[in-house]
């Protein structure tokens, strides 16, 4: 089954915010490439049969961004939970459903709750799935629209 967006966070030695090295080279996999906090994303669902499918193509963007510093990969259906994933170790957001594999992450995973990550352990929630189970119009109230999103 071929996924209807496929993300891909590359995680690289120095991060991308400081070297755009990586972002340069990704550029012959797609043209939809983004620099992201420490990441580069690619959208890469357009580009699939050209490389021969999804992993032919991850194995040569692992094989080639080697010399470039990269460390994680990570794919899903959208860029900041490719990014998320890539974070924690986690490769493949695209083999089981998205929700349980985002819900298991740290709170630390998402850039939006990091300033907020004292107050949310006060509420109890350390992991996503806790802070996406509570009544949408209590973060809401408490918290930016960042965090929300």
């Amino acid at each position: 089954m071929k996924p209807s967006a496929c993300w891909l966070a590359l995680l690289a030695e120095p991060p991308a915010h400081e070297d755009p090295g990586l972002a340069w080279w990704a550029l012959q996999f797609t043209p939809r490439v983004a620099r992201l906090e420490e990441a580069v994303l690619l959208e890469l669902s357009a580009s699939l049969r050209l490389f021969g499918g999804l992993r032919r193509l991850i194995r040569r963007i692992r094989d080639g961004g080697r010399a470039l510093g990269l460390r994680q990969p990570a794919w899903a259906p959208a860029a900041r939970a490719a990014l998320a994933l890539a974070r924690h170790g986690v490769t493949n957001g695209l083999q089981q459903p998205l929700a349980p594999l985002l819900d298991a992450l740290p709170l630390a995973a998402l850039d939006a709750a990091r300033p907020h990550l004292p107050m949310l352990a006060r509420l109890g929630c350390r992991r996503l799935g806790q802070l996406r189970a509570l009544p949408r119009s209590a973060p809401g109230r408490r918290f930016d629209d960042a965090l929300l999103l």
